[in-house]
């Protein structure tokens, strides 16, 4: 199996790949709780903080409109080498000064690189593998991508329980890791039609209002795979408190999520390439709504909120990677990328509603919690059931 796995050299490519994200984004993610400690041992402000903390999410948004034109101007291999490099000058910037303006500008350039490596490298994982591997890929990529989110502040918490929070080993460690990941990002070398530049799509976010309005189902399952699977963890805590667990333990919420969106990664990598990606949508949508029904009677069964965390994380990261199956599937290129970026948009804007609603709807109490979510739920289901299979009205461009 695992021979057959690596026998082609796109798969090969695809396993280096993997790698230098993998050691690359480590080290990147560890930079978020240095600087958040850092920050707050110098007695800056929680709502300075929270907005560095906020940098991702803008350069998010403010690149996925335009990661086809970088993509088709560049070509996918010197795109990802620029997003290689762009995190080493963030770090290098943050260890040279202490500026905050400094540190807020590299924020940004650094998640703008990171945002854009996301879309093109997941783009490139879908278009490099075959239809008959192409969900395991797939799968072992986002799996290695929720890895990424535990180890990197894990490397914090014990390299700082060893040093100290001052101790500047946390720092080297991360911009080692980084310029390891970009040193293995240049020894890799993608497919000619990879490197080509080709025409960029013109007008962007018209070209995305479009590519948007032509693919409804994967809008949709995006934001509800956003909403449930990371959105809801940022206030997963707090409402496990609302229901009587202790502060140290409310947070494992959080993991019983992790762990079940690892899952649901794995299982719709393995079985997303035999059975319609549609009907897995809505087995999803209804393994969610059906978890967000368990929640009026979380009252008798405090337990039960265990299985409804696994239950949200494992049906919305499974929304999220059987739509990036189909559409690699489906597309190819620039119109790839394009389409990857809009499901990032619609992953983000789920992810974005979800603690901001979540959090006013708790304010008054669970109840309004569980409505909220079993309406989103419902809504998302509903939306899953009634809009047509894009399949069929989709030539594939390959």
């Amino acid at each position: 199996m695992i021979k057959n796995f690596f026998s082609t050299a796109n798969h090969r490519t695809l396993a280096l790949l993997f790698a230098a994200t993998f050691i690359e984004l480590t080290g990147y993610f560890m930079l978020s709780p240095l600087l958040t400690l850092n920050l707050h041992g110098r007695g800056i402000e929680q709502g300075v903080i929270g907005a560095l903390a906020a940098m991702s999410w803008l350069a998010l948004l403010a690149s996925a409109p335009y990661a086809a034109t970088f993509v088709a101007k560049l070509g996918a291999q010197n795109t990802l080498r620029i997003c290689a490099l762009l995190p080493l000058a963030s770090v290098g910037t943050y260890l040279a000064t202490n500026s905050i303006v400094a540190w807020f500008v590299m924020a940004f350039v650094g998640s703008l690189a990171s945002s854009l490596r996301w879309i093109c490298s997941e783009a490139t994982v879908a278009q490099l593998s075959t239809d008959a591997t192409r969900g395991r890929w797939v799968s072992g990529y986002s799996t290695l991508i929720g890895l990424i989110f535990i180890l990197g502040p894990a490397a914090v918490s014990l390299l700082i329980a060893h040093f100290g929070v001052a101790h500047r080993a946390p720092w080297y460690l991360a911009a080692g890791l980084i310029a390891a990941g970009a040193v293995l990002t240049f020894c890799m070398r993608l497919p000619a039609s990879q490197q080509q530049t080709e025409a960029s799509p013109p007008a962007p976010l018209a070209q995305l209002w479009r590519t948007a309005r032509s693919m409804p189902l994967a809008v949709a399952a995006g934001v509800m795979g956003g909403f449930f699977e990371v959105g809801v963890n940022g206030i997963l805590p707090l409402y496990g408190i609302e229901l009587g667990m202790s502060e140290p333990r409310a947070p494992l919420l959080v993991s019983a999520s992790a762990v079940g969106g690892i899952t649901g990664v794995l299982l719709a990598g393995w079985v997303g390439g035999a059975v319609a990606k549609r009907r897995l949508m809505q087995l999803c949508a209804a393994v969610i709504a059906s978890a967000c029904a368990l929640q009026w009677a979380l009252g008798l069964q405090p337990a039960l909120v265990w299985g409804l965390a696994f239950a949200w994380g494992a049906g919305g990261a499974a929304l999220y990677i059987l739509v990036m199956v189909a559409l690699g599937k489906q597309h190819q290129g620039i119109e790839l990328v394009q389409r990857m970026a809009v499901l990032v948009m619609a992953y983000t804007l789920g992810g974005l509603c979800a603690p901001l609603l979540g959090g006013w709807a708790l304010q008054g109490g669970t109840w309004q919690f569980h409505a909220l979510t079993s309406a989103v739920a419902g809504a998302g289901l509903l939306a899953l059931l009634s809009i047509g299979d894009e399949e069929k009205n989709t030539t594939p461009n390959h």
